[in-house]
């Protein structure tokens, strides 16, 4: 009797573990928060909530250069890396990611080559991505190709989470975030001027950038990873003193078009 006992609380044990470790799509739905869901997410009460894991995920786009960008080429194939920024040492990591057009909220489903712990589901017609087991990094690249022409902007949302691995969702961290992308339709060589012609230094930099260009700067508009426009300038020296460390994308205007380049903070 004690043996069999012991067995079904080591069953028990095993079941709630897995629950812990897999992805929430096929048992509790979608939970990113994106437009059309219930609201619910992962950090809401009785679900990775109130741990000890200060939980802020990032979302950037990056092409076949490894060149981080703010708009896709329509058929073009991009990395979509999902940076689960922590406090703590947690055990693993969790998350969900849709993408959705702006126009209508129907979902860009081209997410693909799935590898590892990773894997897919459809829900509300839209293709979620998510964890089939706990993860043990907290940097997720996925593959995305853009959709075709006309489609607009698009929008990619995720919840992620950082847990303890005690067997339940307890003591965990999580968070949301979404990522805006604009449609950059398809681009000509005499469309923007050469990549060579311009550079920021120093790189990585604490205080000041210097922007140095083959033709007269129009603007210089500086985003942080979420898309977020956090300074705009006209000069090829800016003071990024007061920016939080980490990685930032400069948006270089001259009179021939603009030009993406990325610098850190440190």
């Amino acid at each position: 009797m004690k043996s069999v006992l012991l067995y079904i609380i080591f069953i028990v044990s095993a079941i709630g573990l897995m629950s812990n470790q897999g992805g929430r799509g096929s048992t509790s739905g979608p939970a990113t928060t994106a437009p059309g869901e219930s609201g619910q997410t992962c950090g809401q009460s009785g679900c990775h909530n109130g741990g000890a894991f200060d939980v802020a995920p990032e979302i950037e786009l990056t092409d076949a250069a490894g060149d981080v960008v703010l708009g896709y080429v329509p058929g073009e194939t991009y990395t979509v890396s999902l940076k689960i920024n922590h406090s703590g040492l947690p055990a693993g990591y969790g998350f969900q990611m849709v993408c959705l057009t702006d126009a209508d909220n129907t979902g860009v489903n081209t997410f693909s080559n799935f590898v590892g712990d990773i894997d897919d589901i459809m829900l509300l017609d839209r293709q979620y991505v998510e964890q089939k087991s706990r993860l043990p990094v907290d940097l997720i690249p996925l593959t995305w190709t853009a959709p075709e022409f006309g489609t607009g902007d698009v929008t990619f949302y995720a919840a992620a989470n950082a847990v303890n691995g005690n067997g339940n969702s307890g003591g965990d961290g999580a968070g949301i975030t979404s990522t805006t992308i604009v449609e950059g339709g398809p681009l000509s060589s005499s469309d923007i001027p050469s990549l060579a012609d311009i550079s920021i230094s120093p790189n990585p930099t604490a205080d000041y950038i210097n922007i140095a260009s083959s033709e007269s700067i129009v603007a210089v508009n500086i985003y942080n990873t979420q898309g977020q426009k956090i300074i705009s300038e006209t000069t090829d020296r800016i003071n990024v003193s007061d920016l939080r460390t980490g990685l930032y994308i400069a948006k270089v205007v001259t009179g021939s078009g603009e030009v993406t380049r990325t610098f850190v903070k440190k």
